[in-house]
């Protein structure tokens, strides 16, 4: 008995020494060797980034703008930065990474270079970045002088940093073309690519009591110059966001004023447009899209500051900063064209509105050789088209064909209602409703 333990002692511990020499080998060799991550490992260090640049500019004026004659000075704004601080409380609940930058910040240089530096040069191709831009604060619209004129009605649409030279003198503007080939850059390493604009490109500066953010408009050139075609936003070619793959969230119509407004909740001044992507931020949910995201501002705003129609162009369905799309977009008949109209069936009922632009394609081919046409007029369940291109080919659609709206306006349809009798009761119900309006005589 003795002798069999004193074995089974020796062979164990000869089978220790053996285990120890195995581990210290494996232990030598995996040293050399290059570190193998496992796949859950291995996604968690390419996990999306996501990237947000915020601009806010409330400080223009003789007191800052001090080399600006008096007379050529923009005027000061009062919610920009309420706009940005907003926003940015907002996106990181989002797991964004955000970097603000507000008046003096705000100058030309630094606007280029954090847009440079902070989205595209922490993006990484391949990784499924998010990126997101908003700029709050004045825009203008002036002339296309250069280089080659690529706008279709001859002006160029621009955001007035703080170090501007002036309503006059546009030579620290930061114009869409400069603005477009950053976006062109940006998008060569995501698709996921959300630009947002609070300001306007026409109209005036200061009317009423309610301020705007804009210029004066320009007057219709003599000869129209270049053969690029603004989108309904302006700040880009009409299609462009589309096929770049980003999406564009825009105040206003180029031709419209943005307006500021109040939080009710805080009573501070924000930008109507922005203190509602705020709140319909805040109720986003994980099937949000773009498009949904853009109905409920528009929704909201006509019945808060008026005449405002925000929009929306490029991939509208994709779902809230995830790049995941949702359902394509419903596709409409188009009739076959007649004496030189195209008409397609859909109309105010469908959420269509003057300005609104379609893809129109041939029966059949689902958006190749689309050609891309405006809405110029409405009825409730017909719309009647005009290309956006003037010289574009229509001669496919000579049968009729189908179209889906790649540019969504929102127009004011309020309930008009006229109070026959107890006018001091019923009104102030109806007016509360926000969509109702009430008409007199």
């Amino acid at each position: 008995m003795t002798a069999h333990i004193a074995q089974s002692k020796s062979s164990l511990l000869r089978t220790l020494a053996h285990g120890s020499l195995v581990l210290a080998t494996l232990l030598a060799t995996s040293a050399a060797l290059p570190l193998t991550l496992l796949p859950a490992q291995a996604t968690a260090q390419a996990r999306a980034r996501k990237l947000a640049l915020l601009i806010g500019i409330d400080h223009y004026g003789a007191k800052y703008q001090k080399g600006v004659p008096p007379t050529e000075q923009w005027s000061a704004l009062d919610g920009t930065v309420n706009d940005v601080t907003a926003l940015r409380a907002e996106l990181e609940k989002r797991g964004f990474e955000v970097l603000v930058l507000t008046n003096d910040q705000a100058t030309k240089p630094g606007i280029l270079k954090a847009f440079r530096d902070h989205l595209i040069g922490q993006s990484e191709a391949g990784r499924g970045d998010v990126l997101f831009f908003h700029y709050s604060g004045h825009g203008q619209q002036i002339p296309d002088d250069n280089g080659k004129p690529d706008e279709s009605d001859g002006y160029d649409e621009a955001i007035v940093p703080y170090d501007n030279k002036g309503v006059s003198n546009y030579s620290q503007h930061i114009r869409d073309d400069e603005l477009g080939l950053l976006l062109a850059e940006a998008s060569k390493k995501t698709d996921n690519l959300v630009v947002s604009l609070d300001s306007c490109h026409s109209g005036t500066a200061t009317r009423g009591t309610t301020k705007k953010r804009g210029g004066k408009p320009m007057h219709a050139p003599a000869k129209v110059r270049g053969d690029g075609k603004d989108g309904a936003s302006s700040m880009v070619q009409s299609g462009e966001a589309e096929g770049a793959g980003y999406v564009l969230l825009s105040a206003v119509r180029a031709d419209q004023e943005a307006n500021e407004d109040t939080d009710p909740a805080t009573n501070a001044t924000m930008g109507a447009y922005t203190y509602l992507l705020v709140q319909a931020l805040r109720d986003a949910g994980p099937k949000t899209t773009y498009r949904d995201l853009m109905d409920r501002i528009g929704a909201q705003i006509v019945s808060r500051v008026g005449n405002q129609n925000p929009q929306i162009e490029g991939d509208a369905d994709k779902r809230l900063f995830s790049g995941e799309w949702a359902a394509s977009g419903k596709y409409f008949r188009v009739r076959a064209p007649q004496a030189g109209e195209v008409v397609v069936e859909a109309g105010s009922l469908h959420g269509l509105a003057v300005g609104s632009e379609l893809a129109v394609s041939a029966p059949g081919q689902e958006g190749a050789g689309a050609v891309r046409m405006k809405v110029i007029k409405l009825e409730l369940g017909l719309a009647w088209l005009a290309p956006v291109d003037a010289k574009a080919d229509v001669t496919a659609l000579a049968k009729g064909g189908q179209a889906v709206e790649v540019l969504s306006q929102v127009e004011d349809r309020g309930l008009k209602v006229a109070v026959a009798a107890h006018g001091d009761v019923v009104q102030p119900v109806l007016q509360g409703l926000g969509f109702v309006t009430v008409v007199t005589g």
